[in-house]
């Protein structure tokens, strides 16, 4: 019997989060500036919605490399998905259709998939 891949198994508390280090503090403060918060009351609850939109990025295919490295498009689908998740400006509906629109173009370009292994093949 095969193990089971990493992005697919159980996680607790935030234990093994891809990109769970010092990175992450900066991807929080930039979506918490564009969802104009200032203060640390919601800290917890953005940092588990950026590690679930990890996670789904993760079930995309997108490479776990690609989604610690937190370039500029990892950043933006975690402000997408936070805005959804949050019904930013009331408007929750249509920042999902942007996030799965955007998450969508991101598993079909190469330079995001997970190199296939020979395992796989």
């Amino acid at each position: 019997m095969s193990a089971v891949p990493a992005p697919f198994q159980a996680r607790k508390n935030g234990d093994n989060m891809p990109g769970n280090n010092e990175n992450t503090s900066t991807l929080l403060s930039s979506v918490k500036g564009s969802q104009r918060v200032v203060n640390t009351k919601v800290d917890t609850d953005f940092t588990e919605l950026i590690a679930a939109c990890k996670n789904e990025l993760l079930r995309l295919g997108i490479s776990q490399t690609k989604v610690a490295s937190e370039d500029t498009e990892i950043v933006q689908a975690c402000k997408l998905y936070v805005h959804w998740m949050t019904d930013y400006d009331g408007k929750g509906s249509q920042w999902g259709q942007m996030y799965v629109n955007f998450t969508n173009a991101m598993s079909m370009h190469e330079d995001y998939l997970e190199e296939a292994s020979e395992e796989d093949v």
